[in-house]
């Protein structure tokens, strides 16, 4: 074929190969209908519509949805697709859409299976790709098998199986899942942020919890505004805040920590009434933390001691459940120190005042025996 101009045909056109024994050139291909090269479509898809745009094997086979594109083996396959502006780029992906729109699959299987979730974009193998997934909206998935198993809506997962609803899918909305497997087992949890390898793997039905590091996670699955910070670090109670591992020897900066104590802030107001009677009670000791393999030595007190003592002490903090652990509040004892100085002294101005008139008493007897 010599310096064709163009090829215009009202029918299919198929080949196997355009060959020339010298230089060839063809200026402009045209048919009404889809162009089928080598056993590959290129056109508008079976429901002939211009602003579609489809590339591949059973792409796009009929329906009345627009502006959508298909590029690879069986995209945006089905034949009653009523959606709008999707974007399928890989084999499979967004195979089975029917009336869903304004979604973006790129990789082998992403979005395989939504049907009516809208506002979608997966990219990857299998992103948003799992049998389950046929509806949610506003999800991201950036990774293989990301939100793979999910009909969940508003989630943003980036990582290999991040987010990917194992074993029997997740439903929870508006989590936030960045690492490898992060908030993997998620089931029907919502408003949970884990950022780091496997962080927050425990997670299923818990909601409102936070991890940040390498396997930062939670004690047991129904956690609720729980945060666990840095590698390891694991909470073990709703409502509370772990930040580093059994590893971590000190946490510090650059000024003390400040607690809220606005008069404005508390009611109920009455005088903590325990002093020296509550001090004298307290076993002082030394002692290794187990898991510490350094061995570095601590002073403190035996929280189950404390608790011993009868006597109300509002640092005691008392395990949640069966995984959580005894704390102390150690500030808190600046309470009761309070008082039992305050009591030391009142003892020593009595004391003072004995010995005042004391001596008194014995000037005015050696002035008699004068």
């Amino acid at each position: 074929m010599q310096g064709g101009g163009a090829i215009s045909t009202t029918g299919s056109l198929s080949g196997g190969s355009f060959s020339s024994t010298g230089a060839s050139s063809v200026g402009s291909l045209t048919s009404a209908a889809d162009v089928v090269v080598n056993g590959v479509t290129i056109g508008k898809g079976g429901g002939n519509i211009g602003s579609n745009t489809a590339v591949g094997t059973s792409v796009l086979p009929g329906g009345t949805g627009t502006y959508n594109t298909g590029i690879g083996y069986f995209a945006l396959n089905s034949i009653s697709t009523t959606g709008v502006y999707n974007t399928a780029s890989g084999a499979h992906a967004l195979r089975y859409n029917t009336t869903a729109s304004y979604n973006t699959g790129t990789g082998y299987g992403a979005l395989y299976a939504n049907r009516t979730g809208n506002y979608n974009t997966a990219t990857g193998f299998g992103a948003l790709g799992g049998s389950s997934n046929t509806s949610g909206d506003y999800n991201t998935a950036n990774g293989v098998q990301a939100l793979l198993n999910n009909i969940g809506s508003s989630n943003t997962a980036i990582g290999y199986q991040a987010l990917g609803g194992y074993p029997s899918g997740n439903t929870g909305s508006s989590n936030t899942a960045g690492g490898y497997t992060a908030l993997r087992y998620n089931t029907t949890g919502y408003n949970n942020t884990a950022f780091g390898y496997s962080s927050l793997n425990t997670n299923t039905t818990g909601y409102l919890n936070t991890a940040l590091g390498y396997g930062a996670d939670v004690a047991s699955g129904a956690l609720t505004n729980a945060t666990a910070i840095g590698n390891g670090a694991s909470v073990t109670a709703s409502n509370r805040v772990r930040v580093g591992n059994t590893a971590v020897t000190q946490i510090g900066g650059q000024v003390a920590w400040s607690t809220l104590s606005d008069g404005r802030q508390k009611e109920n107001i009455m005088d903590y009434a325990h002093g020296l009677d509550f001090i004298m009670k307290l076993r002082p000791v030394t002692f290794n933390l187990r898991a510490d393999t350094t061995k570095v030595p601590h002073s403190g007190f035996i929280a189950q001691e404390v608790e011993s003592t009868g006597i109300p002490f509002y640092g005691l903090n008392k395990p949640a459940n069966v995984k959580d652990f005894y704390s102390l509040n150690y500030s808190e004892f600046v309470v009761p120190l309070v008082n039992s100085v305050k009591e030391l002294k009142a003892e020593n101005e009595k004391l003072k005042a004995d010995n005042d008139e004391l001596r008194v008493r014995i000037e005015k007897i050696e002035e008699k025996i004068k």
